[in-house]
């Protein structure tokens, strides 16, 4: 029911504030826009989800009806952008990332043929494709199967079950009454216990946004999480954490003890990335930005990591959205905006894992995925990360006061350097 929410969202924020993307780093020679389009269509089949479009007059917090335009042609989703001979594929998808929908009818995703200069990040890229889909559509799991489809051998993404019909039994009404009082108190908990002030990680409601990413190998990331019996997640958090500490003491702020962050989990141990909708739900980590010492810093995310592991919980977002039927929509909207927002959480962090070395378009290769994540509500930063063969990319998506100089990925490389020390 998270796709009903970022549906109810969507009508009330910039379309930025619930789209996100994937960006495809290519080899190769870019192909004319009609080719690109073509091959689109041809691999129709094994992206069915592609193909719906949601009711949007139905009530705002319950399952959307999803309906399958057979008629749609998926080529006239895809475009092309063609920087000035000095913008970079990361200003391109920046950019593209917050353009406007032609219209609130417009179909909820594109494919964005870039054409730029390559830039600082270590792959040397030719050109890229942006995925840019509404969160409603697919979460990233969701994503990176269409991306498969699109551009792999990768299986078909299935549009979610019809309103109503789902693999589980429907909670009576004292169940969800329940639901409602437990999900209500564990919002107001968030709400009460707000993530730390930081002017640096806020953005108005409608901003640009800048992109960066970095690269790193594989078994570096394995390595640190071998030495130290954990995970490479939790890795990927910890030199996050450090980055983001390094970052704030060299603007002048504050560093808190520790910062909020929100980590897209499976909402269910079933959750398949092959079916439309969102299948993950949001996690709070507290990411310890107050320990110097990077062995610290790791300890202290993998209890992090362990606490939100063994509470095996739904978050509050979650049962409020099962209590829709009873809950006030426009109360339970404002709840669920709060939960998301800048006040509550001050950034948002996701590992969207493995995918084929193997994606390929006409006249190109993939050489890294780089995933750019939905930023909190009002907020200045998210970041994910996705590995391409042995490539890992860690990226980011800023406001503009949050990293104007884009010093982030560096910060990252030299805190993986950190942790690698004994």
């Amino acid at each position: 029911m998270l796709d009903a929410a970022f549906l109810a969202l969507g009508r009330h924020h910039s379309p930025g504030a619930v789209e996100t993307g994937i960006l495809v780093l290519m080899k190769g020679t870019p192909p004319p826009l009609p080719a690109l389009a073509e091959h689109v269509r041809e691999r129709a089949e094994c992206v069915p989800a592609l193909r719906l479009r949601p009711d949007r007059t139905g009530p705002s917090l319950r399952r959307p009806r999803w309906h399958h335009d057979s008629a749609r042609d998926l080529g006239a989703h895809v475009g092309e952008t063609r920087g000035d001979g000095q913008e970079t594929l990361a200003d391109l998808a920046g950019r593209t990332m917050t353009r406007p929908r032609p219209s609130p009818d417009a179909p909820p995703w594109s494919l964005e043929l870039l054409h730029g200069a390559a830039g600082p990040g270590g792959v040397d890229a030719d050109f890229a494709l942006l995925l840019r889909h509404h969160h409603a559509l697919l979460d990233g799991l969701g994503a990176m199967a269409v991306l498969r489809g699109l551009l792999g051998d990768g299986p078909a993404v299935a549009p979610p079950p019809p309103p109503g019909r789902t693999a589980t039994a429907r909670p009576g009404p004292a169940r969800t009454a329940a639901y409602a009082l437990r999900g209500t108190a564990s919002l107001a908990t968030d709400l009460v216990r707000t993530a730390p002030r930081l002017p640096l990680l806020r953005a108005p409601a409608a901003w640009p946004c800048a992109v960066g990413w970095t690269h790193v190998p594989l078994e570096v990331f394995r390595d640190i999480a071998k030495t130290s019996r954990t995970t490479v997640n939790v890795v990927y958090l910890a030199a996050l954490t450090l980055a983001l500490r390094d970052h704030l003491a060299a603007h002048g702020q504050p560093v808190p003890t520790a910062v909020v962050a929100t980590v897209p989990m499976a909402l269910t141990p079933s959750a398949s990335p092959a079916v439309a909708g969102n299948s993950i739900g949001p996690a709070r980590f507290r990411l310890p930005t107050g320990a110097e010492d990077p062995g610290e810093c790791l300890r202290g995310v993998h209890r992090a990591a362990r606490t939100v592991s063994r509470a095996r919980r739904r978050e509050g977002s979650e049962l409020v959205l099962r209590a829709g039927r009873l809950l006030p929509s426009p109360w339970t909207r404002g709840l669920l905006s709060a939960s998301m927002g800048a006040r509550s959480v001050n950034l948002v962090a996701s590992n969207l894992g493995l995918i084929p070395d193997t994606l390929a378009c006409p006249g190109g290769t993939a050489a890294a995925v780089a995933p750019l994540v939905l930023r909190p509500l009002g907020g200045g930063l998210s970041s994910g990360v996705a590995t391409c063969g042995t490539t890992v990319t860690v990226s980011f998506v800023t406001g503009p006061r949050t990293d104007p100089h884009g010093t982030l990925p560096e910060r990252f490389q030299r805190a993986v350097s950190a942790l690698r020390r004994p």
